[in-house]
């Protein structure tokens, strides 16, 4: 990310990946959060956090999109290809900038939101 005059300070976040051996694939983990859950559901939360917030939407790691409150292990491939597609995505911020605000702009299902650790499906917003 672009933060400005080398003179300026800032908080590192760090990104790292696992290797899950059950899906036999790589996955982006967010090692400055924590996971009280799945740590697999516990990434996309965080991805998602971060997504918004370079969106200048800032919201709590609890408030997910909507069509996640089946659950991520509940997605179908092409919903995890779409989530992965992210992730790449917002590696590399400044690089893809106009990408990332295109998919905020054509992927309704990414921005509207419900409260997923506090079972309040009925409170979605956008």
């Amino acid at each position: 990310m672009d933060f400005g005059d080398a003179g300026e300070s800032y908080m590192e976040h760090w990104v790292n990946e696992y290797w899950d051996f059950g899906e036999s694939r790589w996955v982006l983990a967010d090692v400055d959060g924590y996971y009280e859950y799945d740590p697999l559901e516990g990434v996309c939360e965080y991805l998602f956090m971060d997504f918004h917030a370079l969106m200048n939407n800032e919201i709590f790691y609890s408030y997910q999109p909507q069509y996640l409150r089946g659950g991520i292990r509940n997605l179908s491939e092409e919903e995890f290809c779409e989530i992965d597609g992210l992730a790449e995505l917002l590696a590399e911020p400044d690089e893809n900038r106009e990408r990332i605000e295109r998919l905020w702009q054509d992927n309704e299902k990414f921005s509207i939101l419900t409260n997923n650790t506090q079972n309040m499906y009925h409170d979605t917003f956008q």
